[in-house]
């Protein structure tokens, strides 16, 4: 288990079900995916938008020479992958969070903005 809130290292973890050598590194898909939905979108058409505005900064984070995915291969990719495998990363990264600040999170599901 990664020692660290790093994202990335944490997605690293998932095994790629994509045969041969792939145009997107799996890491970059999830990170851009976890980010977007983060920040509000809820298909992969307002994910694969969010990563074209954002590209810049998420630059900052991943190699983004092959370029920006579509939302089709979002859909494709997100959907090749085994459910359990991202689910325990995810959970594990919010668990190094919660551990690095000492439970001072904030909720990233959003229902506390929206005071449901």
């Amino acid at each position: 288990m990664p020692s660290s809130a790093d994202l990335i290292q944490h997605f690293e973890t998932v095994t790629d079900p994509r045969r041969g050598e792939p145009v997107y590194p799996l890491t970059n898909i999830l990170f851009m995916a976890v980010c977007a939905v983060i920040a509000g979108a809820d298909d992969f058409v307002a994910i694969a938008k969010y990563a074209r505005t954002k590209k810049t900064w998420l630059a900052k984070f991943l190699d983004l020479s092959t370029g920006i995915p579509s939302h089709d291969r979002f859909n494709a990719i997100l959907a090749s992958i085994k459910p359990a495998e991202f689910e325990k990363a995810l959970l594990q990264w919010i668990t190094s969070l919660q551990e690095i600040t000492a439970g001072q999170i904030v909720a990233i599901d959003g229902k506390t903005l929206r005071r449901s």
